[in-house]
């Protein structure tokens, strides 16, 4: 989406806890957020990471350019610090 008034995009990702957040383990502590374009395969380090603990979780990525395909990626981590797989996006193209 376009942010408002600042002539620039931005990618808003939205998610919802992970189940072992609430419920099961109860240890998940934060959720590591990835970028990758889209014609490459791998991830490299992590965007942001988000503690955890809010209903519903949201990032802006405002490092985005126009014309160019991403994908994200969210893992649960928890204390060890394991990682859940991560869950894909569909690809995300910032007109």
């Amino acid at each position: 989406s376009e942010d408002a008034g600042a002539g620039r995009f931005v990618v808003r990702l939205t998610w919802a806890r992970a189940s072992d957040e609430a419920g099961g383990e109860r240890d998940v502590e934060r959720y590591a957020i990835y970028r990758r374009r889209a014609t490459e395969p791998h991830y490299a380090e992590p965007l942001t990471s988000i503690a955890a603990g809010e209903a519903a979780y949201s990032v802006v990525d405002t490092q985005v350019e126009r014309g160019t395909a991403y994908v994200y990626g969210i893992s649960a981590q928890d204390c060890t610090p394991s990682s859940s797989p991560l869950r894909e996006t569909s690809t995300v193209v910032v007109p």
